[in-house]
């Protein structure tokens, strides 16, 4: 689902609530001490939804939890939270279902003979996407979860109601008789890691280098850190999370597939929106799109190549399709002012959206770093640089005007065209305004065909 559609679906609220009621359990002996001591009616509700939610089918009934052990969540939640707080997805679908990955951000992977929900969590930096789906009946299981969804919450949220939990876990354990656990153990360095601010940085990149604790190579790391004094931190932590070159491959790009651009000719946004990390990034970037075509009196009319260069202060040959391409885009400004701009995309109209999308970062980011990306991950600030690049270049007002009710596939293209914008990116401003539903544009499409 693109970035847009999957924000506009979720909920967004400031509740996680992960709750246990404790059952007494007798005769259990091929469990561990921790598991007996923690099994329970586990309840994850995150937002409005309850992510698990069931039917039984033993009973007939529907329940809003699960005979687990809370140890086990407690344990995986630890284990874990660096890659869950900071890990974003990435473009790569190859790389989303890895195993390395599923067993990071997946309940399903914490097996241990109890059958999990299909719960995905993933961070964008500044919130949580946690993603449940329907689980297919199997004969051998009377529990079937039913929730089927996606929440988005903010990361600090996340962070308290995960350390609430692991505290009651804890509280349990040590309620049974003093049960041991490594659990306890793990948490105290985890605690200790959080309070330090260098241990957080260095643990932050390797979460979004796709890394568990400790197993990266150290002089990556430490690179990307000062890379980051260089570059900017925020900057080079976007780029860590999409391949983590180097600040001297990125320069070596701009030099050899580089176009000359000036920051100061660059336009700025001058209106105020306040603190954008409070609203989803689908919104932050649509809403400083509107404003900055509202700003430039630009209506709702397709922007020509040299109006979206000269408003980027860029060079209009960097647009052409025959180009030069680098491996990342990217807008990287000199010690002297001077700036220079890198293209990933090969056609014309994906080199106009890579450009909107680096504009867009100029307009959403406060950060006056010399070095602004735009990756291929899905963390807040790329899904916002997405989001403005699609309303800058092919605003919904116009676009619906202009397709005046007919969303055929015939029509699309010429809507793209007129726009000078990917067939693409039209049928997903349809679909994300709720203007049509993906089923529908299947099927429209394949009776075209």
């Amino acid at each position: 689902m693109a970035d847009a559609a999957r924000d506009a679906a979720k909920v967004n609220s400031e509740i996680l609530e992960i709750s246990t009621q404790w059952q007494d359990v007798e005769g259990e002996a091929a469990l561990s001490p921790e598991d007996r001591a923690t099994l329970g009616e586990l309840q994850v509700i995150a937002g409005h939804l309850t992510l698990t939610e069931a039917w039984d089918s033993r009973t007939g009934e529907r329940r809003f939890g699960a005979h687990l052990s809370a140890h086990r969540l407690a344990e995986w939640l630890v284990w874990n939270w660096w890659r869950l707080r900071w890990e974003p997805a990435h473009q790569d679908r190859q790389r989303l279902s890895g195993l390395e990955w599923r067993q990071a951000h997946e309940l399903a992977s914490i097996g241990g003979g109890w059958l999990w929900p299909n719960i995905v969590v993933v961070s964008d930096g500044l919130r949580i996407l946690l993603e449940a789906r329907t689980t297919y009946e199997v004969q051998s299981e009377p529990l079937r979860y039913m929730a089927n969804g996606s929440v988005g919450i903010p990361a600090l949220t996340f962070e308290a109601g995960v350390d609430a939990f692991v505290e009651r876990v804890l509280a349990r354990l040590n309620d049974q008789a003093g049960t041991a656990s490594d659990l306890l153990t793990a948490w105290r360095e985890l605690c200790a890691e959080r309070r330090d601010p260098e241990l957080t940085a260095y643990r932050r990149i390797e979460a979004c280098l796709g890394h568990e604790v400790d197993a990266a190579d150290p002089s990556i790391i430490e690179g990307i850190i000062a890379d980051g004094i260089a570059l900017g931190s925020f900057a080079m932590m976007e780029v860590a999370a999409d391949g983590a070159q180097r600040a001297d491959e990125l320069r070596q790009s701009a030099a050899d597939a580089g176009f000359s651009a000036s920051a100061d000719n660059a336009v700025s946004l001058q209106a105020d929106f306040g603190d954008r990390g409070g609203q989803a990034p689908w919104e932050a970037g649509i809403n400083a799109a509107k404003a900055l075509r509202a700003q430039e009196k630009l209506g709702e009319k397709p922007i020509p190549n040299s109006r979206l260069a000269e408003l980027c202060g860029a060079s209009p040959e960097a647009l052409r399709s025959s180009a030069r391409v680098g491996p990342l885009a990217f807008a990287l400004r000199e010690g002297n002012g001077d700036a220079r701009v890198v293209l990933r995309a090969k056609k014309s109209t994906g080199r106009r959206f890579e450009l909107a999308r680096l504009l867009g970062d100029r307009c959403l980011t406060s950060e006056g770093e010399p070095l602004r990306p735009a990756t291929r991950t899905s963390t807040y600030r790329q899904k916002a640089q997405r989001a403005f690049a699609g309303e800058f270049l092919c605003p919904i007002d116009g676009l619906t005007e202009h397709l005046a009710q007919d969303f055929s596939e015939d029509a699309r293209e010429a809507a793209a065209d007129y726009f000078k914008v990917s067939p693409l990116a039209v049928t997903t401003l349809l679909v994300n305004h709720g203007l049509m539903e993906r089923d529908d544009i299947w099927r429209m499409d394949a009776e075209a065909a």
